[in-house]
């Protein structure tokens, strides 16, 4: 397994480019680019890889606007935790298998 880091949208679709990552935690407020914009051009070339939007907001027009850009999860951040994030992972992971 290997992480991978951006600091702005620019710079993540440049390295997923090249490292085609399985899953991306993504802010939906990114500089340069916004994370669903960016979450957009990475589900058009890269279907695959799943994409978890994170913010510090929890309102239904983000939540609505997350997946309709395509992505496959939706996290407040405050409500994170090693053992939230795991199971989040899980599941994703889960769900693509079509695993119970």
């Amino acid at each position: 397994m290997s992480v991978e880091e951006a600091g702005d949208g620019v710079e993540a679709l440049a390295k997923i480019q090249w490292f085609t990552p399985d899953l991306i935690f993504m802010d939906i407020r990114l500089p340069e680019k916004n994370g669903l914009e960016l979450t957009k051009m990475i589900k058009q070339s890269h279907p695959e890889t799943a994409v978890v939007l994170l913010t510090d907001y929890n309102l239904p027009e983000y939540r609505e606007a997350a997946f309709a850009s395509g992505a496959d999860d939706f996290v407040i951040k405050g409500t994170l935790n090693p053992a939230a994030v795991a199971a989040l992972v899980k599941s994703i992971f889960q769900d693509r298998k079509g695993a119970p």
